[in-house]
Parts: structure tokens; C-alpha cells; sequence
């Protein structure tokens, strides 16, 4: 039972430094495709038809072989490059509010 009150007491007393306001970052990659293989490393197959899905990883390692030994891009398939970009989809913080809205009730 000591134990028990030995943490309590040390949460009671700790100084929540760094977790009073944790801040989170929050991130959303977009993947721009159709760039020239010449230009980029990151390639994927995209599919001609349909809703131009990519390749599933082991159809894409078939088509490379293919690709490479033939020099010819299989039908119903294209090779492009792509380029990912990140961008932060955090919503603002809006604690300034709640302290206004704090320091303005006492």
C-alpha cells in the first residue's frame, strides 16, 4: 500500500513540463504522378484502364522484369515517375480561446 501512495504522491507533484500541452503533428502525403522517368527514381505501373489503379507489388515486380528484358512496356500498362509531397493537415490551435475565455471568468 506504501507503494500506492509513494506514485500518487509523485503524480500529484510532478510538473507536467512536457505533456500540459503536447502538441501533435499531423501529416497527409500526396503523390503527384506522370513524371518523366528520366527525372525521378520513384517509379510505379499504372494501370491504362479503368480507374488507372497501381500496380499491387507483385505484379509490379513482374512487369519490371518485363520491362526490362523486352525494353517495352506491357499493354494495358504504364511506367511513370511520381514525386510525394507532404503537407501538415493539423488544425490550428485554438488555446488562446480557452485561456481568454478562462482569465475573462475569474
Amino acid at each position: 500500500m506504501s507503494d500506492l501512495k509513494a506514485i500518487g504522491a509523485a503524480i500529484v507533484a510532478q510538473d507536467n513540463r512536457a505533456t500540459n500541452a503536447p502538441i501533435f503533428a499531423v501529416q497527409q502525403r500526396n503523390r503527384i504522378y506522370g513524371l518523366d522517368t528520366d527525372y525521378t527514381e520513384d517509379v510505379v505501373w499504372i494501370e491504362d484502364g479503368g480507374d488507372y489503379a497501381e500496380a499491387e507489388p507483385w505484379r509490379a515486380v513482374w512487369l519490371d522484369r518485363m520491362h526490362a528484358r523486352t525494353g517495352e512496356t506491357p499493354e494495358g500498362w504504364r511506367r511513370v515517375g511520381y514525386r510525394d509531397e507532404w503537407e501538415f493537415v493539423t488544425p490550428p490551435r485554438r488555446a488562446s480561446r480557452r485561456l481568454g475565455a478562462l482569465s475573462s471568468s475569474a
